[in-house]
């Protein structure tokens, strides 16, 4: 018996939280071709992506496998919960009961089945990204995700992907072969400046992309900070991950961060630094120096054997136990509920990983997650989905752990597009 959404309703308390959890858990299913055809500058104007990939190491390089021509879909749509918006990560799945639906030049989600028909909108790509800079649109080096979080990705790829041990449900981002990118790529430091004993020459790889990407990064963000359409907050959200040398990932991040800096004092936003610990604690206070207000090491799992299983690139590159140390001294320097390690619901016993939330709340870290969702190429990809009762139970609970411990979620509901923690925290 199917999951109805008064049940998800009755255990969240909360029916916008409610929807949210069902939509990205269940996914949307969308009709790319009718909105290329209502909208005339769709999809360039707007989030989108290709409606299908496929995650293949070829020719050496990590890439999208998927051929042909594919519709392009909406990553996010805004949805209106009467009193107050969010914008919802969309999960393309055709058999959905929820959908994307067009009425009369309006867009609707709706499930009939849940008695659900809210109106919504697109999220349109705000003018300044759209702007080219240095042969490439300006959110090619700088993006703005729902309406006010700035992401700025350092380079393209998990080095963990080329040796196979990446995490298990974890699809990464890649292009298609041929395809031009602005950010630097692994493909080309694993193509280009391999070492005769296996490794990489990283140095070598960022002196001549650094450059590059520093120009690129520093002169598309300043634009984007002033455009109109993005607000009414800035959380600003620099990330990486994970180059197979872990201190010099730190390096060229905090370099880029510096010239970042002349053009917003981090400080001055709600800034988050995202990638691996480092193997060099120093760096923490580097980064704190730098003026960022919170970090962010998604453990993704909790307990050694399990962070070992699921992830097991990342436990290569910084064994479990260095992990919560690495995370205990960020709560040292940066104060409790200002270090962030995002979880994921679904791929170990649901017991093991609330008591590992609780644990993360004790010391300081705040504990987010997001639902798993099966990826195709991945080695989790015929592992099911979360039960919507169990992932409402557990998302309930970590608002109480919030509640216990005063702390906040990332961002705001205009930019949480995979989680529901606003809704609750906030409702």
């Amino acid at each position: 018996m199917s999951v109805t959404l008064e049940q998800v309703q009755g255990v969240l308390e909360n029916r916008p939280a409610a929807i949210k959890l069902m939509v990205i858990n269940r996914g949307v299913k969308v009709d790319g071709g009718a909105l290329a055809a209502a909208f005339h500058d769709y999809p360039k104007a707007y989030r989108t992506k290709r409606a299908r990939a496929r995650h293949v190491i070829q020719d050496g390089a990590f890439v999208d496998g998927e051929e042909g021509e594919l519709p392009w879909v909406p990553t996010e749509v805004q949805v209106a919960f009467g009193s107050h918006d969010s914008v919802v990560k969309v999960n393309l799945r055709q058999d959905s009961p929820f959908e994307l639906k067009l009425e009369g030049g309006a867009l609707h989600l709706v499930a009939e089945g849940h008695g659900v028909d809210l109106p919504a909108k697109l999220v349109r790509s705000p003018a300044a990204t759209l702007k080219e800079v240095n042969g490439f649109p300006a959110e090619h080096w700088v993006q703005v995700l729902g309406k006010d979080r700035i992401g700025i990705m350092v380079y393209m790829g998990c080095a963990n992907w080329f040796d196979g041990d990446q995490c298990k449900f974890c699809d990464s981002i890649t292009i298609r072969p041929g395809e031009r990118r602005a950010l630097p790529i692994l493909n080309r430091l694993r193509r280009h400046f391999s070492l005769p004993d296996g490794s990489h020459d990283h140095a070598a790889w960022w002196e001549q992309e650094g450059p590059r990407l520093l120009d690129g990064v520093t002169t598309a963000l300043g634009p984007i900070l002033a455009d109109p359409d993005v607000g009414p907050h800035v959380h600003l959200h620099v990330m990486a991950g994970n180059l197979l040398d872990v201190n010099a990932e730190w390096d060229l991040v905090l370099e880029l961060c510096q010239a970042m800096s002349e053009v917003v004092r981090l400080q001055d936003v709600d800034s988050y630094l995202n990638l691996l610990p480092p193997p060099d604690p120093a760096k923490l206070e580097q980064a704190h120096e730098l003026g960022f207000n919170k970090l962010i090491f998604n453990l993704e799992v909790y307990g050694e054997q399990a962070f070992k299983e699921i992830c097991p690139g990342k436990h290569r590159l910084v064994p479990y136990e260095r992990y919560l140390r690495r995370m205990d001294r960020a709560v040292e320097l940066f104060g409790r509920g200002r270090v962030y390690s995002g979880m994921v619901l679904g791929v170990q016993p649901i017991e093991d990983l609330r008591r590992g939330v609780a644990d993360l709340a004790r010391r300081g870290i705040v504990p987010d997650y997001s639902s798993f969702t099966p990826k195709r190429g991945t080695p989790l990809e015929n592992l099911p989905r979360p039960d919507l009762l169990q992932a409402a139970r557990f998302a309930r609970y970590l608002a109480d752990l919030y509640l216990e411990h005063n702390y906040t979620p990332m961002y705001c509901r205009l930019s949480a597009r995979s989680s529901i923690m606003t809704e609750l925290c906030d409702g």
